[in-house]
């Protein structure tokens, strides 16, 4: 397993990308998150990795990476995001089981994000590994 960081890392809203590896939703429902976000801030941080030029590239938390731009565009806040760091190097195949353990936990996918998920998946890790 990957060594993650649990200390929570903020950073410029700015800085942060989706990974488009990562983009598996048929549909980003974020209207009810937007409001979250400017009520009560990021309640929980994304999962990310840093590129060379800086950008820190978000591969689980995507759907709160566009509420959070949402409500930026908005309501002019927030400025920064807050991140897990993943080293770079960290192998796809750890930051797919990061990912769906943190989908899983917010309860958030549909049934045919699901599908679109394991069609993304089934040539990139065993699916035997998912419990």
């Amino acid at each position: 397993m990957v060594n993650i960081s649990r200390e929570t890392v903020e950073v410029p809203l700015e800085d942060c990308e989706p990974d488009p590896r990562f983009m598996y939703r048929i549909r980003y429902n974020i209207d009810d998150l937007v409001g979250s976000i400017v009520e009560n801030g990021q309640l929980y941080p994304a999962f990310a990795w840093r590129r060379e030029d800086g950008k820190y590239m978000v591969f689980a938390g995507i759907r709160r990476l566009m509420a959070a731009r949402m409500a930026k565009e908005k309501y002019g806040k927030p400025n920064t995001f807050l991140l897990y760091m993943v080293p770079p190097n960290t192998p796809l195949e750890e930051m797919w089981k990061i990912a769906y353990e943190e989908n899983m936990r917010q309860q958030t996918l549909t049934s045919l994000d699901l599908v679109k998920l394991v069609m993304m998946l089934r040539n990139t890790i065993p699916l035997t590994e998912f419990k």
